[in-house]
């Protein structure tokens, strides 16, 4: 899948410098702890995610497919979209990429609060959504 196609189809806008720092800080908070497989996923983001802001600045549209450049993220990113219309079904409301600007991790309550919250939902069944997603991890 080229950077375009993926934009397009699990962003739902423009990236933003803002995300890929964000992404960046989760990056380094997993160096910190030495979880080793939290850095490999949390590096995977921030490759993949450069590359998709770097695509808003440049005219040439590619397929991030070598290894430790964001591939691993891509697969990650669009397989949490099945379990986000699934959660975005339950609470009644249209799913749209859009509401995961600030990120598509569903085993975070701030992150599945702030897209629900997105799309007009005031009250989130947390614990029908623990259950789905098979606990929360902590922020």
């Amino acid at each position: 899948m080229k950077l375009g196609e993926y934009k397009a189809k699990f962003l739902g806008g423009p990236m933003t410098l803002r995300f890929v720092f964000g992404e960046f800080q989760e990056l380094v908070e997993a160096l910190g702890e030495r979880d080793w497989r939290h850095v490999h996923e949390e590096w995977n983001d921030v490759t993949l995610c450069s590359q998709a802001w770097l695509a808003e600045y440049l005219p040439l549209d590619w397929t991030p497919i070598l290894p430790g450049l964001g591939l691993f993220s891509a697969h990650k990113f669009a397989a949490r979209t099945s379990v986000w219309e699934e959660i975005f079904d339950h609470h009644n409301v249209d799913f749209r990429m859009g509401c995961l600007k600030k990120g598509s991790n569903y085993r975070k309550a701030h992150k599945v609060t702030w897209a629900l919250g997105q799309a007009g939902v005031l009250e989130v069944d947390f614990d029908w959504v623990e259950n789905l997603v098979g606990g929360f991890e902590e922020s």
